[in-house]
């Protein structure tokens, strides 16, 4: 029936919805954990933005000053008031497949944090692991501090540990330089190229930019009024390029397909062909 039918179909889906990363608490993809234990004065960040216009946004830490019916009291780090913070639903949409969800306390513990989610606080009493493994890191942890007096390392910081990316060198050598805006976007790209943060793991083939931003290439490339707009485009960005090219791959592997196949329905009509003649000689032969 259409019932049963439909019940199969859901079953994979919801087998690779509650086995993705969302719901394993080791995992960087998971927003919540199953179950988190606090106690009063654990300092705590917020990691959703569940109301910015009253400040609470993705990132903030305070310390917790009770456990109430109504939810969490906690004081923010440069808020007025203390805030109760209630149970938040959290989602993740997987394409084509469905959502996965979560309802649990916006909140973890912040003891320790990491260089990115440091970026933008003024932290006092910092304890820094200066080893770092991509640009711009060792400065926004130790810019933290707002003095050398408050801040510790782990490790001997060595040169290697502060890393720039050599686009942002060439940036700053074209605009010392006076070049034009045109000059430099074109040298250094622009910010649609960067990589969209949570996008799908996988190879390069995700689209990063407009309308179908972390849909896959073959996905995208079906959708012929979107691909038509893509390759009308001039002096494209590298990824609309890098797509364009993938389009242009994608035809000329149609077209070799095709070919490919005319050539073998050639061979097969020929030797259909062959094996009639062939057969026309043997009856003549015989009658002969």
């Amino acid at each position: 029936s259409t019932g049963e039918e439909g019940t199969k179909l859901q079953k994979p889906r919801r087998s690779m919805l509650e086995n993705s990363g969302f719901f394993k608490d080791d995992n960087s993809a998971s927003p919540a954990k199953k179950t988190i234990e606090f106690k009063v004065g654990a300092l705590v960040m917020l990691t959703s933005s569940i109301n910015q216009r009253l400040g609470l946004v993705n990132g903030l830490t305070g310390h917790i000053l009770a456990f109430t019916p109504r939810g969490i009291r906690v004081r923010f780090l440069g808020l007025i008031w203390p805030m109760f913070i209630e149970k938040h639903t959290f989602t993740s949409t997987i394409p084509g497949i469905g959502t996965c969800m979560r309802t649990q306390y916006p909140l973890r513990l912040a003891w320790a944090i990491t260089h990115h989610r440091s970026q933008g606080k003024t932290l006092g009493n910092v304890v820094v692991d200066p080893r770092c493994f991509t640009q711009g890191q060792a400065y926004v942890a130790l810019s933290r501090s707002p003095s050398l007096e408050s801040l510790k390392l782990t490790w001997p910081a060595k040169a290697t540990d502060f890393r720039v990316h050599p686009a942002s060198l060439r940036f700053k050598e074209l605009q010392e330089e006076g070049a034009p805006s045109e000059t430099i976007q074109r040298e250094v790209g622009h910010w649609r190229d960067l990589p969209v943060p949570g996008a799908p793991a996988g190879p390069s083939t995700i689209i990063p930019f407009g309308k179908f931003r972390g849909r896959t290439y073959e996905y995208v490339a079906k959708q012929t009024w979107y691909v038509k707009w893509v390759m009308a485009q001039e002096g494209p960005t590298k990824h609309l390029l890098r797509f364009q090219d993938f389009v242009v791959g994608r035809l000329r592997a149609a077209e070799s397909a095709a070919e490919t196949q005319a050539e073998e329905l050639q061979e097969v009509e020929a030797e259909k062909l062959q094996e009639v003649e062939a057969k026309e000689l043997q009856e003549v032969e015989v009658s002969g």
